[in-house]
């Protein structure tokens, strides 16, 4: 999103930003470029084998935006609303492993609708 488009989300004029938020970071996730991830760890095939109940089982390495290494605090803003699998999206899913990640995020998200169905159905 443009700065614009930010402040615009925000319900703030581009004026007031310039004047009263100055001092505040307002960042787009870039997902897409992996020079602005860090890979945290990785979740071994054993581990995903475990928490899936076999459902899945393979390496998953751990990214996140490399901003939260600059920061104390972070606001996550982002949509909530009605997800055909999962109920709802965002909350916990705001942190997910492997999410923003494009090679991973379709395998850790269809993963983790997997582990919500087993146990919603159990």
């Amino acid at each position: 999103m443009s700065e614009g488009q930010i402040c615009r989300l925000l319900g703030i004029a581009e004026q007031e930003r310039e004047r009263l938020f100055a001092h505040v970071g307002l960042f787009n996730h870039e997902w897409d470029r992996p020079e602005r991830l860090i890979q945290l760890g990785t979740l071994t095939a054993a581990e995903t084998s475990e928490i899936s109940g076999g459902l899945m089982s393979e390496d998953v390495p751990v990214t996140i935006n490399a901003r939260i290494a600059d920061y104390d605090v972070l606001l996550v803003l982002g949509p909530v609303f009605p997800h055909e699998v999962v109920g709802f999206s965002g909350g916990t899913n705001t942190f997910s492993p492997a999410s923003p990640v494009r090679k991973s995020s379709t395998s850790s998200t269809g993963s983790a609708h997997s582990f919500r169905m087993r146990r919603s159905s159990v």
